[in-house]
């Protein structure tokens, strides 16, 4: 799996090679232009639900984005990722912070 810093790296080299700009993209899916800063800033992953509405934007798997292939993409965060996206978007941050505070707490890095 990609550390945060790679995969900004990544989308924004994908944003580049697909001849699109930055925050145009994260504008399309609906997100702040000061995302990519603020995940390096703080050297945390970006939320599931904005790293799947930039996948949509760009049109590239999640897995991808992340640093697997469709088949390398363990089964139980397939699953998680597939009932995700059923939920409201609501809920969807309320699942994101718990994740968060969960990564912040382990590595030491409560903010």
């Amino acid at each position: 799996m990609r550390t945060p810093k790679e995969i900004v790296e990544y989308l924004k080299y994908k944003i580049k090679q697909l001849g699109l700009g930055q925050e145009e993209t994260l504008k399309k899916a609906g997100l702040s232009t000061t995302i990519f800063a603020m995940s390096l800033k703080r050297n945390l992953y970006m939320r599931l639900e904005s790293i799947i509405a930039i996948s949509n934007v760009l049109n590239i798997p999640v897995g991808e984005i992340l640093g697997y292939s469709d088949n390398e993409i363990p089964e139980d965060i397939q699953q998680m990722i597939s009932m995700l996206l059923t939920l409201p978007k609501d809920d969807r941050r309320m699942i994101a912070m718990n994740i968060e505070n969960y990564f912040s707490i382990r590595n030491g890095k409560i903010h």
